[in-house]
């Protein structure tokens, strides 16, 4: 008997789905090298600010559905980077208006581009300790982006993933319209890293 989208974890099909963009979007990032300096680190808030500043104010609409975190970190990133860029030294920040940005017509779609966001929260603790390693004293007030939610960032990940997994359970009609826009969010940050 063949398993439908309904029957499977919806994370599982979401990563298997965006595994060659997700690996594309790695090899892209400005932070993948051995020794990123600080202009990559410039870069690399700058890239995810062109995506995270104009998707905030579209996920509010859809974030009181979401019941999975206290945190306001998700909805404040772009005031956390431009802090940071500000630190670095960084005031006129000069986005590309050319970025197709993924459809949020619906709480699935916001799903689907919080996954991407939520797990990269996950990638930011790696990226955190990294350049703190590497630059210490220099960056350590320009970090706050990364940090996220520091040593709860894997409790949020856990507890969107079963959030996620709920809705999905009494939603599986728009479990596509989630695993699409996860996949429009890694295309969207292939596009800006490039």
């Amino acid at each position: 008997m063949a398993t439908t989208l309904s029957e499977k974890n919806i994370h599982e099909m979401i990563k298997s789905a965006t595994q060659p963009l997700h690996e594309r979007v790695e090899i892209l990032n400005p932070l993948s090298k051995k020794v990123p300096s600080l202009d990559d680190y410039t870069l690399y808030l700058k890239c995810f600010l062109q995506f995270i500043e104009p998707i905030e104010n579209k996920l509010i609409e859809f974030y009181s559905e979401f019941t999975y975190t206290k945190s306001d970190y998700s909805l404040k990133r772009s005031i956390l980077i431009k802090n940071d860029l500000e630190n670095l030294g960084i005031i006129n920040i000069k986005l590309k208006s050319n970025i197709k940005m993924p459809v949020l017509i619906s709480a699935a779609n916001s799903l689907g581009v919080l996954y991407v966001l939520e797990g990269s929260n996950l990638g930011g603790q790696f990226l955190y300790k990294k350049l703190k390693a590497i630059h210490g004293d220099k960056i350590s007030n320009s970090l706050s982006f990364l940090q996220g939610n520091g040593t709860d960032t894997f409790k949020y990940w856990q507890a969107f993933l079963a959030f996620m997994q709920e809705y999905s359970d009494k939603h599986p009609s728009e479990n596509e319209a989630i695993i699409q826009s996860a996949i429009e969010t890694f295309a969207c940050f292939e596009q800006i890293f490039l």
